[in-house]
């Protein structure tokens, strides 16, 4: 029964073929029907209005709302789509992204994702792949955001995707390359990498050189390896190359060499 009365609050397509009546279409059992018959029809909408609201604007005790963490990719989606991003929240509530999220009930704990992730998998898999310019807009707000989490909260309780992010023993980081660059009102195909960094002191965010990123992808490798590699490949000095690994040592970036 927990089962259902979630299903009825979370899921836009579930709860219309209840209120419709309509038991065969959401596998409601005979015995169940006079129980469920008796939830007011109204309050059941607005439940569900009240958690959707919840997700999209936060809520008193500080709790962030979708608005606030993605922004600027819920205004493109408006604007693309032409519908209030409300639409799109109940979408979200109903996905298979969402229930991997750590608030909801009956999910295995070793798959929890943070919200932000969540979103960011919901959005590329049904709206804006790799391929479309808007990705990277909300695969940015969803990185900054989760590593403003984490420069405040070193042990998270969620589930730290390695595609994603990664940690050494000073920091967690990620390097992702965008293929495409916002400028002003209109979308270039400018590639370039962006590092989002939790460290010890602060957030760090912004644009890198492809050197920088390489340094940091093969961090673990051996050293004086990588720094021949990768010397030869940007055709830079040894002294450059050590003075930009002392520099991402010193920001609390470079966990080895």
């Amino acid at each position: 029964m927990n089962e259902i009365l979630y299903k009825l609050i979370h899921h836009k397509s579930y709860r219309m073929h209840f209120l419709n009546s309509d038991f065969v279409k959401i596998n409601i059992s005979k015995e169940l029907i006079p129980d469920l018959l008796t939830i007011d029809k109204e309050q059941l909408i607005a439940s569900s209005e009240r958690v959707a609201n919840k997700l999209l604007f936060g809520d008193h005790q500080g709790g962030r709302g979708l608005k606030s963490i993605f922004n600027d990719t819920l205004t493109a989606w408006e604007l693309q789509n032409q519908r209030n991003c409300m639409e799109l929240i109940f979408d979200f509530l109903e996905s298979s992204e969402f229930e991997k999220y750590q608030e909801v009930p009956f999910t295995d704990s070793g798959s929890v994702i943070c919200i932000e992730q969540a979103f960011y998998e919901f959005i590329n898999l049904n709206h804006w792949n790799k391929s479309n310019p808007l990705e990277g807009l909300v695969r940015n707000e969803f990185l900054i955001n989760t590593f403003k989490t984490l420069s405040t909260c070193k042990t998270p309780n969620f589930y730290l995707d390695p595609s994603f992010i990664k940690k050494n023993k000073n920091c967690f980081y990620s390097v992702q390359i965008y293929e495409y660059k916002l400028n002003g009102n209109t979308i270039e195909q400018i590639p370039h990498y962006i590092l989002y960094a939790s460290t010890k002191n602060k957030l760090i965010s912004g644009e890198i050189s492809a050197l920088i990123a390489d340094i940091l992808y093969y961090e673990n490798s051996n050293p004086i390896d990588k720094m021949g590699g990768l010397v030869k490949k940007y055709k830079v000095s040894i002294n450059e190359y050590l003075n930009t690994c002392k520099k991402l040592k010193d920001m609390g970036i470079l966990g080895n060499d």
